[in-house]
């Protein structure tokens, strides 16, 4: 195997590994994304069942708590 030819396979795995990366980024956002969405539920539906305020974040921690201790 002459050099032109090992540059060119790694150049062809830097490209995979960039592409893997890429994919693995967009991945970790979207999943980021549905996290917010579920905390942004859950702030809403605690809001809404409470007759008086409370802090939503030590709400939602507490029912985190639950369905941890549950499972």
């Amino acid at each position: 195997m002459d050099m032109t030819e090992v540059e060119r396979r790694l150049l062809g795995l830097d490209d995979e590994i960039h592409d893997l990366l890429r994919y693995i980024s967009r991945s970790k956002e979207r999943d980021m994304e549905v996290e917010l969405e579920n905390y942004e539920d859950m702030k809403e539906m605690i809001s809404r069942n409470l007759k008086e305020p409370l802090d939503a974040t030590a709400e939602i921690g507490k029912m985190w708590e639950k369905r941890y201790l549950v499972q």
